[in-house]
Formats: C-alpha cells, structure tokens, sequence
C-alpha cells in the first residue's frame, strides 16, 4: 500500500488526536486510533513544533487549505547532491556560478544513473528556491581551499544514495508494519452490547443470537463490577 502524502493540515489534526489520549498512549495505539502507521506518528510528533510554527505562518498568509509538504524536484538525489556540493565549495572560498552549477548537477546525475537529466535555467531557479541558495560567501576560514581532486565528491554520492536507501527501507517497514489492537474499556463494550441488543430486536432479524449476546453482557458486567471493587480498594489505600 503507498503512503499518502499527508498535507500540514492533516498532520496538525494528527497532532491534535494525540494530545486527547492518555500520556502512556503507546504509538502502535495512536496508530490504530489515527490510521497511519507508527513510523509516521513518530516522525510528526519529533517534529510537531516545527509543524505548528508553520501551520501557525500558513494561517496568517490563509494558505491552510493549499499547501502540501515541501514538494521535491523530479530528482530529488541529484538536487541534494549538489546542495551538498555547494555548502561544501561555498564555505571553502570557492566562486560560483549558474552555469557551474548547472554542469556539476548533471555530473552528478550521471553518478547516480539519471541519464536523461538535464539541467535547464527554469530547474537551476527552481532548485534555488527549493533549497533557499543565495549566491553569498559564507567562508570557513579554517578549511583549506576546495580542490577538484578531493573525493568529497565520491562521499557525497555514498550519503545521497544512502539516504535514498533508508528512505526504501521506511517506506517497507511502514507498509508491513501491523498495529496493535487498541484497548476497549468496560464501558464502551457496555454500549456496543446495548447497539447489538437493539440491532437484534430489529424487525427482520429474527433468529439473532441473542442467548450468546446475553452471556457476552453477563461478562462484561462481570468485569464492569471488578474493575469498580479494585477502584474501591485503590482508593482506599491510597487513603490510608
């Protein structure tokens, strides 16, 4: 099953469902009770500040309804190579241009086995939006001079497909994942047992079995009246 692209309003909502549940609350619960898989809540609620800041700017600019996460280009590992190329030649002292830009990127592609990439003024703009670029020299004086014989090259192309990798393996981890069963108190098994009672006494229903959902009632009284004598004695050890 793909994983839906959740929009920031619909990870605000999850957010919101979380803080009504008990601080225990386990993330396979929150899982059932919201419907995505646990990885995900794991990943909105690490972020969830971050997430209200920009649901809160989102607000101001009335943009809630139309705006999804971050998109990526059409190649996203191409684009994060060369953001991490940049950072690295930008901070050693190194001048940049658009058009170098343009050729290390489609160095890189062929790196990565993207053999029909090209890099056109209109995905260079973009890809400057995309990654807040500013062509302003933000110098490290205590690195040396970037020098095109270095394999920095090289350990950029290990970490992009290495996160590319990682992010597969979430993506499979998610889809097999099973989430636990979510609890069920006294008494709201009390109130689906009442909904089937009236469910069974519905004209056309006949030959329910209304003996099995007697004996299930009789139960769930049964351990209604437990879970009131523990409360009782609880209370009363707390009290002495």
């Amino acid at each position: 099953m793909p994983r839906k692209d959740l929009t920031i309003a619909e990870k605000i909502a999850i957010l919101n469902e979380v803080k009504k549940q008990l601080p225990n609350t386990s993330q396979r619960q929150l899982a059932e009770i919201t419907g995505v898989p646990k990885s995900t809540i794991a990943r909105i609620i690490q972020h969830q500040d971050k997430l209200r800041n920009e649901w809160n700017l989102l607000k101001k600019g009335g943009q809630e309804n139309s705006q999804k996460r971050k998109r990526e280009g059409k190649d996203p590992d191409v684009e994060r190579a060369l953001d991490k190329w940049f950072s690295t030649v930008n901070r050693r002292g190194m001048r940049v241009s658009g058009s170098m830009l343009k050729s290390k990127s489609e160095e890189f592609a062929k790196k990565l086995g993207h053999d029909d990439f090209k890099a056109t003024d209109g995905w260079l703009s973009r890809w400057k939006t995309r990654f807040g670029i500013k062509f302003k020299k933000a110098i490290d004086n205590s690195l040396q001079c970037y020098n095109d014989s270095e394999a920095c090259e090289d350990a950029i192309i290990d970490q992009v497909e290495a996160k590319k990798l990682k992010t597969s393996d979430d993506k499979e981890s998610d889809e097999n994942d099973t989430p636990e069963l979510a609890r069920v108190t006294n008494q709201e098994a009390k109130k689906i047992v009442d909904r089937l009672r009236l469910y069974f006494m519905q004209e056309g229903n006949e030959g329910s079995p209304i003996t099995s959902l007697n004996t299930c009632t009789d139960f769930v009284e049964m351990q209604s009246v437990k879970r009131a004598r523990q409360d009782t004695i609880d209370k009363f050890l707390q009290c002495k």
